[in-house]
């Protein structure tokens, strides 16, 4: 008898609250996606959109994927949606995608003349719910993508900004990045990569042949967010420096530039011991044998070498070594009280070539000449 009673009066409970079942399964669910009937209040609405933001800043690929449905067919009432409760910041990689910039445009236009006074909360909310549901749909999809086309990002890059890249991650991260960059890309880095990291590289792939797949994704990620953080500030420019430092050296007192070239040699050995056979000093000249002396002025025009030679406070016994007759057309124009810098710069180019050529048919050895003149390079 008692447990009859016992199973009418669980019958009855049952019977008397049929939601019981459902607000306890309620209680038990966590996440995003709300089962419960009650209405959603403000509090749940910025939760929510906090939450969803936070999602999306981590990978920015989600938010192309999460709306690449939308923008392809140009459904500009989601689009406005998203752009009111989450802001234009996240849209910001994609405004330079020629196949979003049209319709990115537009939207803008759209978004204001659009009129959102008679949003409803629940129509917000059901919002909420399918940006959830496209960005739980855009993880599937990068998750199973290859990593390849995780990287590819990388294909318009250029190698000077993927250095840039490397060097705001760890070295395995930087490892993991050039293993799967495009080819080309990683080609072009091997070229300019310093000898340690390839070196490195090699070793790793010695004993590695595996490498964890979410974490290589997620150096996919890192590196796609700190290019867009980073973007303009990544990519540097090449500069010629040998004309540079021959010109700052020719610039200097004999005694000084020794002193320098010392101080440098002991901090960069390599640099001054590749510039040694490639540089061109004026203290050079006196060492020259005199025919080479000699047809190195004949390429000057005759107030390039007046004005040049003018610049030298030894310069009186380099002319008596030249041939008379180009002595004769330089002398005119021979005035160290009154010399112009230009033509001594236009000289010394000139001059310089010429030398560099001598030195490369062997007829000289330029890289011995600078030995005697700024002390050992190497």
């Amino acid at each position: 008898m008692v447990v009859l009673w016992s199973i009418r009066r669980l019958g009855k409970a049952e019977r008397r609250d049929p939601r019981a079942r459902t607000r306890a399964s309620d209680q038990s669910t966590t996440g995003l996606v709300s089962t419960g009937e009650a209405d959603p209040t403000p509090l749940m609405i910025l939760t929510r959109i906090n939450q969803l933001k936070e999602e999306m800043r981590q990978d920015t690929k989600l938010v192309e994927l999460a709306l690449k449905k939308h923008l392809e067919e140009r459904n500009f009432d989601e689009l406005c949606l998203f752009l009111r409760h989450f802001g234009p910041d996240l849209l910001m990689p994609l405004k330079d995608r020629a196949e979003f910039k049209e319709t990115l445009t537009e939207l803008s236009k759209d978004f204001s003349e659009r009129d959102f006074d008679s949003e409803s909360i629940a129509e917000l909310w059901k919002f909420l719910g399918r940006m959830e549901r496209n960005l739980v749909s855009a993880k599937v999809r990068i998750e199973s993508q290859p990593l390849e086309d995780e990287f590819g990002f990388l294909a318009s890059v250029d190698v000077d900004e993927f250095l840039g890249l490397l060097r705001e991650v760890s070295e395995q991260e930087a490892l993991a990045a050039v293993a799967y960059a495009p080819a080309r890309l990683r080609e072009k880095f091997f070229t300019h990569a310093a000898p340690a990291f390839t070196a490195k590289f090699v070793e790793y792939l010695t004993r590695v042949d595996r490498m964890p797949d979410n974490f290589v994704r997620g150096v996919a990620r890192k590196l796609r967010q700190i290019y867009l953080d980073k973007g303009e500030s990544l990519k540097t420019i090449r500069f010629d420096r040998v004309p540079l430092l021959e010109q700052a050296l020719n610039a200097m007192e004999p005694d000084r530039r020794k002193e320098l070239v010392a101080g440098l040699g002991k901090d960069s050995p390599a640099v001054l011991s590749s510039l040694a056979p490639v540089i061109f000093l004026d203290d050079s000249l006196p060492l020259m044998p005199d025919e080479v002396l000699t047809e190195a002025f004949l390429t000057l025009a005759p107030q390039e070498a007046g004005h040049y030679l003018a610049s030298f406070e030894w310069s009186s016994k380099l002319i008596k070594r030249l041939n008379p007759r180009l002595q004769d057309s330089i002398m005119p124009y021979y005035s160290p009280k009154s010399v112009n810098p230009n033509l001594v710069q236009s000289a010394r180019k000139k001059m310089a070539n010429f030398i560099k050529v001598q030195d490369q048919r062997g007829v000289i050895d330029l890289k011995t000449l600078n030995t005697s003149i700024i002390g050992k390079l190497s």
